[in-house]
C-alpha cells in the first residue's frame, strides 16, 4: 500500500484525480484504476488480481464510474478526522458538501436502524 504525501506527489505520476485509485501490480504496472474510489469495485479488482498471481489487468483496467454513494454515505466521518480546517476548506471548494456529507451519514445510520433493514432469522 502506498500512502501520498500532502502534496499530491504520486498521484501526479499517475493522473490527475485526488480521489484516484491505483491498484499496482507485482512487476510496478498499474492493473487497475478509479477514477472516483469505490471499496466495492476496488475489492473485486484486488481478489481478481491475487487470483491472477498477482500480475495483469483487473476489471478492464479502468473504471471511470464516479462511486459517490460510498463517499456520501461514508465522508462525513473521513472529514472530520482531519484537520480542524478541512470542513472549512471542503466547504469553500464545493459549498454545501459538508452539509451533503453529514446528511449522508446520518441517513445511512438511520437506515441500518430502521427495523424494516434488519434480516429475520
Amino acid at each position: 500500500m502506498l500512502v501520498d504525501d500532502v502534496a499530491g506527489s504520486m498521484h501526479q505520476v499517475f493522473g490527475s484525480f485526488e480521489d484516484g485509485a491505483y491498484l499496482l501490480d507485482r512487476d510496478g504496472r498499474v492493473a487497475f484504476y478509479q477514477m472516483v474510489a469505490g471499496p466495492k469495485q476496488l475489492q473485486r479488482a484486488i481478489e481478481q488480481l491475487l487470483a491472477q498471481e498477482g500480475r495483469g489487468v483487473v476489471q478492464g483496467g479502468l473504471d471511470r464510474v464516479p462511486h459517490f454513494g460510498s463517499a456520501i454515505k461514508r465522508g462525513w466521518p473521513a472529514i472530520r478526522q482531519g484537520s480542524p480546517r478541512s470542513i472549512t476548506d471542503l466547504l469553500l471548494a464545493i459549498p454545501l458538501s459538508p452539509l451533503i456529507l453529514w446528511t449522508g451519514y446520518r441517513l445511512a445510520r438511520l437506515g441500518r436502524h430502521h427495523p424494516k433493514s434488519r434480516q429475520t432469522a
